[in-house]
């Protein structure tokens, strides 16, 4: 008696399995990765937000718009007086 003769690949059932488990792993392994990427960009959106509002808060609330600190000078050569805090 010739057991499975009719069909020769019986013993590669293995590669079925394996695909099987494996496309279960790449199912849950994406859903994961979703999960995580919204969660780190809506945290990236919240910090870009606080530093965007930092600096309009540094723009609205700063005395001169010279981004190095410097004052500006008039027309006649002299430096005008630092601003009061």
């Amino acid at each position: 008696m010739k057991s499975f003769s009719y069909f020769p690949h019986f013993r590669a059932w293995i590669f079925a399995a394996a695909y099987y488990w494996l496309d279960w792993v790449f199912l849950a392994v994406t859903a994961i990765g979703l999960l995580v990427h919204i969660y780190l960009g809506c945290r990236g959106r919240r910090r870009r937000q606080e530093d965007q509002e930092e600096l309009l808060d540094d723009e609205n609330g700063g005395n001169s718009s010279n981004p190095f600190g410097g004052h500006e000078e008039s027309a006649g050569g002299a430096s005008a007086p630092p601003p009061p805090y």
